[in-house]
């Protein structure tokens, strides 16, 4: 266990810190006082607009290309069914980095949560049919889509959940040439999805 340090502070004569006096390995030390207050993180959403099939392997469904100039922080990715299944069926997804953009498919334009928020130059896009060059993966995962989805009570075919404070979230790098990818490897026929992610920009590394 790393040894207890502190840093002693002149505060002056006007402005003043809320702290909480504690001793720790007998020196006393001042605890800064921190109020959690709402994000202030510029935070976007895009969304499929018309559903996405599910019938070609190795599909790219849906590619989010980062910003030209903030590093882009993937936050949640939800994938819900729109048309049938022909019949139940596990589709396996993976995510994946690509190290160029994928062209001609379906684009998409995310927005912010806030209004206020600048328009963010980052892209989304689904199905390209000249897909990235794929580079690491960031993990397989599986959901099923299923022949009568409502009948069942169906939600979500996959969720992505990113919001931790103790772990990075998938995260692309500024400059808009590179981003993340949702691939889905095993097919059904006839189900089509919806595509939600959010995702949050930053300007330090």
């Amino acid at each position: 266990m790393p040894a207890a340090a502190y840093v002693s502070i002149d505060e002056g004569s006007d402005r003043k810190m809320a702290t909480v006096q504690r001793t720790i390995d007998s020196e006393t030390v001042e605890q800064s006082e921190v109020a959690v207050t709402l994000p202030y993180i510029a935070t976007y959403v895009v969304t499929t607009q018309t559903a996405v099939a599910l019938s070609a392997a190795n599909s790219h469904v849906f590619q989010l290309l980062g910003s030209e100039s903030h590093r882009v922080l993937l936050r949640r990715l939800e994938v819900f069914q729109k048309a049938d299944a022909a019949a139940d069926t596990r589709i396996e997804f993976e995510l994946v980095r690509v190290d160029t953009a994928g062209t001609s498919g379906t684009a998409l334009t995310p927005v912010p949560t806030d209004e206020v928020d600048d328009a963010t130059t980052a892209e989304g896009m689904t199905l390209p049919s000249s897909k990235g060059d794929e580079g690491d993966s960031l993990g397989f995962r599986t959901g099923t889509v299923l022949a009568e989805p409502a009948t069942a009570g169906h939600d979500h075919v996959l969720l992505l959940d990113y919001y931790s404070i103790s772990s990075k979230p998938p995260t692309i790098a500024a400059g808009g040439t590179t981003g993340i990818v949702l691939k889905s490897i095993t097919t059904d026929a006839d189900a089509t999805v919806h595509v939600v992610a959010t995702f949050e920009e930053v300007d330090w590394a």
